[in-house]
């Protein structure tokens, strides 16, 4: 009886246990779910933020142009890796066997912009979901995203301003202010590492940042904030070494944005190289090597190159370094073709000895530096009648990893550069351009809705430089200094780069040379070749921005003067998105800034598409004359 007894028990016991897990089961059921959804969040925001970093101007696609890659393919290119406002699993839980599944989608983007019409940051409404039909759970949360690379938030950027042209190396420089600000002092080596001074003239509309000191003559234009690593001052005079007061009470900076500046900022780095983008040109884009020439142009609306690239076509005619297993677009090497659908073109170092039929089939061609050609009746203008018509050229210039580009884009292009980035031409940009005048407005933003936002990067390893070649027929004991060849265009010119790319009439304000696009010298700097050779070219106007190394001179100042006045005027749509891969040498685009969740139990409403912001307004200040700092002979780099 009393084992009976214990077994009625425990059969009571153990049933009553069993009715309050099966009664309890859909609210154990329902708190996992909540967990595996709260994860599928989690899992989106990551997402989202590496699709971002990797590939910025994916912050400017949206549900409009997901790209479907299957026939016919729909969409932007430019957009494919990220689908807007469509579920993707969570990789590892569609496996089935009672495996909840998780997924999550991402609204389209809204930027957020300043007064100035920057943007401030980005906000992405994104879901995250776990469950079977009838049982979802979802979250979602408002994220903010903010940009955080500083190469793209301003006109300016450098790391030392101070050069030592034409063979020195950044190497043998030191910061100014860790050495008395000395106009010739901050050369660890012993060639002087001679500041590089913004002038009379010189226009800069747009964030300023350096690593180094400022060194001003006159009165420069500098229409925004202006910040330093020095630990003293903004602006160093270089007249009389004299530091500069908080206020720049004691300097003429010109219009000077005082609100939000400031100097002893910690230093920001710089990336090592571009090498990172080899690899990428190889997946989907574009990979040269040898001197490159990349034209850019536009037919019927859409964006090409005209390519021409004698060290990457092998000695039966083929371009063995695209294949179409690797790349489905076909990447021209001695003709016209389509930009290539990852947006990055990269040129490296050609073949180490040249071309031999019998030894050497595969080797470099002579004549493939376009400074070499064989129509050329200035001689050689690589080494040695005209070593300085770009710089870095070293050994053979035939093999270098140089890429000569010019024309007009329409579309998103990145080209980098295991050597120099030639500019031998003008580069504008096809949706707009801007000419540096004041009657015309900024490029405005454009989502993938309501149009293209046309951007291009050039990334050297060393230089990227204005081509200003010589006529070197003028030099001479009799002949006087030399002459710049005739401008490209004109009667008697031969094709670029042997030709002179500034459209100047003589004058100093004169519109000289148009560059829209993003400029980065990861160890050199950007600069004009030949900037001391005798002549103005007028104004060099860069819509875009500006980041280097070294500081590159563009011109003298004082005496008659040379080269070019400077007129760089940031494109705010930067802060958006950039080139093609262009953060990737450098630090992420995009950090997470907030983000709210809140549970709902049921998929949220979604913010409308982000509507087109009207066009910026356009700066008002004038276009600086041609006002000379000093007397007699100065040729002091500006």
């Amino acid at each position: 009886m009393v084992v009976v007894a214990f077994v009625v028990m425990l059969s009571i016991f153990g049933g009553v246990m069993v009715n309050s897990i099966v009664k309890n089961d859909p609210i154990l059921t329902q708190a996992s779910i909540q967990r595996y959804a709260y994860r599928a969040l989690a899992s989106g925001l990551n997402a989202y933020q590496n699709a971002i970093n990797a590939n910025p101007y994916l912050a400017a696609c949206n549900s409009s142009a997901n790209y479907s890659v299957g026939p016919p393919a729909t969409g932007s290119p430019q957009c494919a890796g990220l689908n807007y406002q469509t579920w993707s699993v969570v990789p590892g839980t569609d496996v089935g066997n009672g495996v909840i599944p998780e997924y999550y989608k991402f609204d389209n983007p809204v930027s957020v912009k300043d007064a100035t019409s920057a943007i401030k940051y980005l906000e992405v409404q994104i879901v995250g979901a776990a469950g079977f039909p009838g049982k979802n759970v979802f979250y979602s949360t408002v994220a903010r995203f903010t940009p955080q690379n500083g190469f793209l938030n301003g006109v300016w950027w450098s790391n030392y301003e101070s050069s030592e042209f034409p063979t020195g190396t950044a190497t043998d420089c030191d910061y100014f202010y860790n050495q008395g600000r000395n106009l010739n002092g901050n050369q660890v080596g012993g060639t002087p590492c001679n500041a590089v001074s913004f002038i009379s003239g010189d226009n800069l509309f747009g964030p300023v940042y350096s690593n180094d000191s400022l060194y001003i003559s006159g009165s420069p234009v500098f229409s925004g904030t202006v910040n330093t690593a020095d630990p003293n001052c903004l602006f160093v005079n270089d007249g009389i070494g004299a530091d500069d007061k908080p206020a720049c009470s004691g300097l003429d900076a010109g219009n000077y944005t005082a609100a939000g500046s400031g100097f002893g900022h910690v230093k920001e780095p710089l990336p090592v190289d571009n090498s990172q983008l080899a690899a990428i040109a190889k997946q989907g884009g574009c990979y040269y090597v040898g001197p490159t020439t990349v034209t850019l142009s536009v037919v019927g609306g859409v964006g090409k190159m005209t390519v021409t690239s004698a060290d990457t076509i092998s000695i039966a005619g083929v371009d063995q370094m695209n294949l179409p297993v690797v790349n489905p677009n076909s990447c021209p090497t001695n003709g016209i073709g389509n930009l290539p659908q990852n947006g990055v073109v990269y040129v490296d170092q050609g073949p180490a000895l040249a071309y031999n039929a019998l030894t050497n089939p595969n080797g470099y061609r002579a004549g493939a530096n376009p400074f070499d050609s064989t129509a050329n009746p200035y001689a050689s203008q690589i080494q040695t009648n005209c070593p300085n018509c770009y710089y870095g050229a070293s050994g053979t210039a035939d093999n270098e990893a140089d890429a000569f580009v010019s024309g007009s884009l329409s579309g998103h292009l990145t080209i980098a550069a295991n050597n120099n980035v030639i500019i031998d031409g003008k580069l504008t940009y096809n949706d707009c351009t801007w000419a540096g005048t004041a009657s015309q407005s900024l490029c405005n933003y454009n989502s993938a809705l309501t149009g293209t936002n046309d951007t291009l990067g050039l990334i050297a390893n060393n230089y990227v430089e204005v081509n200003r070649p010589l006529d070197n027929t003028t030099l001479g004991f009799f002949s006087g200094p030399p002459q710049t060849l005739p401008a490209c265009g004109t009667g008697g010119a031969l094709p670029a780069p042997l030709c002179d790319p500034s459209t100047a009439t003589g004058s100093a304000g004169a519109q000289g040379l148009t560059i829209d696009a993003t400029l980065l010298g990861l160890k050199q700097s950007f600069v004009v070749n030949n900037y001391d050779a005798q002549g103005r070219e007028g104004q060099l106007t860069v819509y875009g921005s500006i980041q280097q190394n070294a500081r590159g001179p563009v011109g003298t100042f004082g005496g008659s003067g040379t080269g070019y006045l400077k007129y760089y005027l940031w494109d705010p749509r930067l802060t958006l998105y950039g080139p093609p891969y262009y953060l990737t040498p450098g630090t992420a685009s995009w950090a997470l800034d907030s983000s709210a969740e809140t549970y709902t139990g049921k998929e949220p409403s979604c913010p409308p598409p982000q509507a087109t912001p009207s066009p910026l307004p356009a700066p008002t200040f004038p276009i600086a004359g041609s006002t000379a700092a000093g007397t007699g002979s100065c040729t002091a780099a500006s």
